[in-house]
């Protein structure tokens, strides 16, 4: 079990207004669940984390990080949307390939009924 689930384990039964965690990486994710059971966040290792939620400095900070990885994961969804349709537009296939093909598709539909 890596330790992003072994935290999410003890979150969920977590009566406590406060947990320390060892980094930011990987958690943003779960501020909207942490904040809505009233649970605040503290980083304690990492490049200059002195991340408190404790703190109206830290909810700041804190914010200013999850809105920038919302932003991050928005540009590489559209740039990814951009790049299939400019490999459509010269003729190409872009995506994962198909794993339902129709020889298989008319197999399941004729074992159906």
């Amino acid at each position: 079990m890596s330790t992003a689930n072994a935290l999410r384990l003890r979150w969920e039964s977590l009566k406590a207004s406060a947990v320390l965690t060892p980094t930011l990486a990987g958690y943003a994710e779960t501020v909207h669940d942490l904040t809505a059971r009233d649970v605040e966040l503290k980083v304690l290792t990492g490049h200059c984390a002195a991340i408190d939620t404790t703190t109206a400095a830290g909810k700041l900070v804190f914010g200013i990080f999850a809105a920038l990885a919302e932003f991050e994961r928005e540009l590489i969804s559209e740039r990814a949307v951009v790049g299939l349709a400019s490999t459509r537009a010269r003729g190409r296939k872009g995506g994962w390939p198909f794993k339902m093909t129709a020889a298989k598709l008319r197999l399941a539909m004729s074992s159906i009924g």
